[in-house]
């Protein structure tokens, strides 16, 4: 989750061994997902001929969706690799650090908010 929404609910909280996996109502970072079939309705709605990256990306589409259920595991199982250019906006990988940090200590305050309820 690169850039994620101050918005994020968390619905649930399970530990599993060194990670914490939550059931969220908010994502953003749409590489390597997998979806339930309930999610393509909405999909399908999306308008791939709006070229604009800062509001319609798939994934800023799918952020737009107060129905959805993700689950994700924290920390992250994956990181990306920082010698990389991304494809989409053209700059180093390395650039996503700060969007990935602040992610981070978003969820950190949220599981916090969480576990005192």
């Amino acid at each position: 989750m690169s850039d994620i929404s101050e918005d994020i609910i968390i619905k649930e909280m399970i530990y599993l061994n060194d990670h914490i996996i939550l059931s969220v109502n908010k994502m953003i970072s749409a590489v390597f997902n997998c979806y339930n079939s309930t999610s393509y309705d909405f999909i399908l709605t999306w308008d791939e001929n709006n070229f604009d990256v800062y509001t319609n990306t798939i994934d800023r589409f799918l952020e737009q969706n107060d129905d959805l259920s993700i689950l994700l595991s924290f920390p992250f199982l994956v990181e990306h690799n920082e010698s990389l250019q991304s494809v989409i906006w053209g700059f180093q990988n390395d650039k996503y650090n700060e969007l990935i940090n602040k992610s981070v200590q978003t969820l950190e305050k949220k599981i916090s908010v969480y576990k005192a309820h």
